[in-house]
């Protein structure tokens, strides 16, 4: 789609289309049913042609790094709610995007699957060079993860305000869940909930 006003640049330069440089993951999982774990997460690199050779090395990684080695022959539907929204994860991250688009992702996932999932994203910045743009309701998790947050009003959308924060980084070196959760936390949380509530 078009903009409707102005113009979406990544890097300086408008977006004509889809690119394997921003990768998405989506709320509900967009995972083909047809394909197994490893043809799903292969799926991107067979679209740009990547060598058969390139492809039975880097999706076994992948498999790995998300802890689902063992269910690289298992269809979609076998899996649990969690485990396509890892599967969803390595198939963004196998054609090494610079930017990774997330439309409430976790949000469907019960609490202990979206803890985890949330501290592999958090892993995976802290070790990588990618900027990943979340979208989310759940102020703790915008706090947790983010640098940078953007808190936006109802349709139409418009920025209320903006936070530079770093808990991010805080929660991957903290050895307790809430141990980064000092008062400047509560209090930004109070604010972005008021904020909100009176929209």
């Amino acid at each position: 789609l078009s903009p409707t006003k102005g113009q979406a640049l990544f890097k300086g330069e408008a977006i004509q289309g889809p690119s394997w440089q921003r990768g998405v993951m989506f709320q509900q999982q967009a995972l083909y049913p047809w394909l197994d774990v490893f043809e799903n997460v292969a799926f991107g690199l067979k679209v740009r042609q990547q060598s058969t050779q390139e492809i039975q090395q880097k999706v076994p990684t992948l498999l790995k790094m998300i802890g689902l080695e063992d269910y690289t022959h298992d269809y979609i539907f076998n899996l649990s709610g969690g485990m396509q929204q890892r599967v969803q994860l390595a198939r963004v991250l196998a054609n090494d995007p610079e930017l990774i688009l997330m439309d409430e992702p976790l949000g469907a996932l019960d609490a202990i699957t979206r803890t985890k999932i949330q501290a592999l994203l958090r892993k995976l910045w802290h070790q990588g060079n990618k900027t990943y743009f979340m979208i989310t309701h759940d102020i703790d998790e915008a706090l947790s993860l983010a640098t940078k947050i953007i808190v936006l009003s109802k349709n139409p959308g418009r920025i209320i305000k903006t936070y530079q924060v770093n808990y991010t980084s805080k929660a991957y070196t903290a050895s307790h869940p809430n141990e980064y959760m000092d008062n400047r936390y509560l209090q930004l949380k109070d604010e972005i909930y008021d904020m909100l509530a009176q929209e």
